[in-house]
């Protein structure tokens, strides 16, 4: 299952908020991120992937042959 970030945080009923809040960085930032995920550091999405409880895997999109 791959997920964006935007799906993620919604398939776990969170908001911009308390993603931002579990990162420590501004609600613009956070939906920066959402928009431009390239942007997310590996620290992050460890981060994301224990607030959303969602396998950091899930959060990488790798190419189908990889």
């Amino acid at each position: 299952m791959k997920l964006s970030l935007l799906e993620a945080r919604r398939l776990r009923g969170k908001t911009q908020e308390e993603c931002a809040k579990a990162l420590g960085v501004t609600v613009a930032t956070y939906r920066k991120l959402e928009r431009r995920p390239e942007l997310l550091k590996v620290r992050d999405l460890q981060i994301l992937s224990d607030f959303l409880q969602i396998s950091i895997e899930d959060f990488l999109f790798l190419a189908e042959n990889q």
